[in-house]
């Protein structure tokens, strides 16, 4: 018989309290299950078995050494590419929802600008659009399907759902808003594969190849054919962004590990040891739909979050983890081109800026 701690049992029974609904609303296939939620509250984050390394200029490749661009081009023609941006965000600290916040000069929303970004204009002066998926959270998809709808009539777009799982309190019981209703928050930009199979988009697509993977609020992250040329000539699976990093970026680094180059999180690697990065991760990839579509097991991290002025506990995983998995290529980029994320409304004013500067040129 397995032992299971005290704060399980009562979870297990929190859990059971919440209204059907509501349950059988988060048990879609590839979220969070709850069997698998009871499992990770009584266990222990992985530790590394190998020595971590940082990678250096011999494990990627620099843009400006690429030279070859018609591939990407073809892809897009032959409708094997998809644009798919990550608009789930709740904008904490820029006072609501990214996706919404509106370039002051330019007088565009976040999504707009990526609808913009998400086509291209040959040398020949051929417009080639990829289709463009939308991915966000459950409390904002009716409004970004509203506001996708009169922005684009004829771009195709969609908006395909991620998942939810329920917030604990630092205690591991359920953090509930009133009895047998439970705060629930999006399990992470690790959904995109798995909410793209579940909402059936690649199978209404059956020629999309290849998606190219952008935060909504990084302003600069465009449909690039020379990038996308490298991928596919390259044979990769997935294909990152990097920058040189500088002082006050955060997140994600590329790290030898366990004989692979992989994209770890800052909150996963030991104290400091991310001080001597080289490069910081743009979150803006290239991964085939064939890995997008595999059975991998998904790694849940266990994050605290400040929520309403109390802390509590939510399992995420990580779009990364791909790198993990599949044969992976690295390509630094010129942050002044390709990586401006808004954090905050203020970064709107040096985002329009710049944009408006790029589309001059």
């Amino acid at each position: 018989m397995r032992f299971e701690p005290g704060f399980v049992k009562e979870l297990q029974r929190d859990i059971e309290s919440v209204r059907p609904e509501i349950r059988k609303k988060l048990l879609r296939p590839g979220a969070l299950s709850e069997e698998r939620l009871l499992s990770l509250v009584c266990s222990t984050p992985p530790t590394w078995d190998s020595d971590l390394e940082h990678a250096d200029e011999r494990a990627v490749t620099k843009y400006d050494d690429l030279v070859t661009w018609q591939s990407g081009c073809d892809a897009i023609r032959a409708g094997e590419v998809a644009f798919v941006v990550l608009s789930g965000g709740a904008g904490t600290r820029a006072g609501g929802p990214k996706a919404f916040m509106r370039l002051p000069k330019l007088g565009i929303t976040l999504m707009a600008n990526k609808l913009f970004q998400s086509s291209l204009v040959t040398h020949e002066g051929e417009v080639l659009q990829a289709a463009t998926w939308f991915m966000t959270s459950p409390n904002i998809l009716e409004r970004v399907g509203e506001h996708l709808t009169g922005l684009c009539s004829t771009v195709e777009g969609a908006v395909f759902e991620q998942f939810e799982s329920y917030r604990l309190r630092v205690d591991n019981r359920l953090d509930m808003s009133e009895p047998g209703v439970p705060n629930l928050y999006p399990t992470g930009h690790g959904d995109v594969g798995p909410a793209l199979v579940e909402s059936g988009l690649l199978t209404d697509y059956p020629n999309v190849k290849y998606c190219v993977i952008v935060n909504c609020d990084n302003v600069l992250a465009s449909l690039d054919p020379v990038i996308l040329s490298h991928h596919i000539e390259k044979g990769n699976e997935v294909t990152c962004e990097l920058v040189e990093r500088v002082k006050g970026d955060s997140g994600g680094v590329p790290v030898w590990a366990e004989n692979q180059l992989q994209i770890v999180e800052a909150f996963r690697l030991p104290e400091d040891f991310i001080d001597e990065a080289r490069y910081h991760n743009t979150n803006t990839m290239i991964v085939n739909v064939d890995a997008l579509k595999s059975d991998m097991k998904w790694r849940w991290h266990r994050v605290r979050k400040h929520v309403d002025n109390r802390v509590v506990v939510q399992y995420e995983r990580l779009v990364q983890q791909y790198t993990e998995h599949f044969k992976t290529g690295y390509i630094v980029v010129d942050r002044t081109r390709r990586y401006l994320p808004v954090k905050v409304e203020a970064d709107l004013v040096r985002a329009d800026e710049v944009l408006n500067g790029n589309r001059v040129r």
